[in-house]
């Protein structure tokens, strides 16, 4: 059997002002929150630590597990899909990078990487009956 992961333990990973943030365990990074205080109202979002983020998790992590302890809810996305839609802001705390609740798969709710976008009104197609008028040289 091939290990694919050392399995040396989770290793703590801190804010720039050298704050526990959460863990790096195998490929995954794992942060507890309290949502009533932690999730971000405008817009509904999780946010991480860019300085963090940029330094430990992105160079050895594949997915980052976010558990909110109040409600029991896990929050998951890959790598891949926090880099394509995050939005960088900083709210006081230092720069961090938030992604949308819409980009997180939580409860069999969404899927990472198919954002929770109202589908688009399909319009009915319009047919047109073209006349070919003939040119003369």
């Amino acid at each position: 059997m091939v290990q694919l992961y050392c399995t040396t333990p989770s290793q703590p990973v801190y804010s720039c002002d050298g704050k526990v943030i959460g863990q790096i365990d195998g490929p995954v990074f794992k942060k507890n929150i309290k949502g009533s205080k932690h999730l971000l109202r405008k817009p509904r979002a999780i946010a991480i630590d860019a300085f963090a983020y940029d330094e430990e998790i992105a160079t050895i992590c594949e997915r980052i597990e976010v558990k909110d302890q109040e409600t029991d809810t896990t929050y998951v996305s890959t790598i891949k899909n926090f880099n394509r839609y995050r939005i960088k802001l900083d709210r006081r705390h230092g720069q961090q990078y938030a992604l949308p609740l819409g980009y997180w798969d939580y409860d069999g709710k969404q899927d990472c990487g198919q954002p929770a976008k109202p589908k688009p009104k399909v319009s009915p197609q319009l047919s047109f009956d073209w006349e070919v008028i003939g040119v003369e040289n």
